[in-house]
């Protein structure tokens, strides 16, 4: 009988784990990106001078996007980064998001989501793999932006979904 109790959580756990790890693909099933054009985000210190070193980072695939069904603070759809193998343009993905980049611009605050269609979790599980991937995504995103805006750090998914579900249209 006690076994049989056992084999029950057992059994119980097993299921909502499963039910869990399928809630995800659901959430992130629903959101869509737009390629607007690929990028290779990249960062480094170059130097022409003899004598210098120079830093160079080989870079991060991406494509910068917007998130569809969205209208941010400024009239436009969200700004997202989805990294990755370069997409067409135009192109429209599911993607799974993994944070959202948060910058201070003369026009108030900037929020990038970033996103992936692969298979990383979420920005941590990012850096832990490729370590210093985050500093070069941080600075390449800032350099992107033509507002020259500074970096207030990177927020969680659950931040950057909180964030489309405020600005959905």
């Amino acid at each position: 009988m006690r076994w049989l109790s056992f084999a029950a959580v057992i059994l119980l756990t097993m299921l909502l784990t499963t039910a869990c790890a399928t809630n995800e693909p659901a959430r992130s099933s629903g959101i869509t990106a737009g390629i607007v054009e690929p990028i290779e985000i990249s960062w480094g210190v170059y130097s022409d001078n003899p004598g210098h070193l120079t830093y160079q980072h080989e870079g991060i695939p991406g494509n910068i996007a917007t998130i569809t069904n969205t209208i941010g603070p400024d009239g436009k759809p969200l700004p997202a980064i989805v990294l990755g193998m370069p997409l067409e343009r135009d192109e429209q993905v599911t993607v799974r998001l993994l944070g959202v980049l948060e910058q201070a611009g003369p026009n108030g605050l900037v929020s990038t989501v970033i996103a992936t269609v692969g298979n990383e979790q979420d920005l941590i599980e990012m850096e832990s793999e490729q370590s210093g991937s985050l500093a070069v995504l941080e600075a390449g995103i800032v350099k992107i932006d033509p507002h020259q805006s500074r970096s207030l750090g990177f927020q969680s998914a659950a931040h950057a979904y909180a964030l489309i579900n405020r600005y959905r249209k």
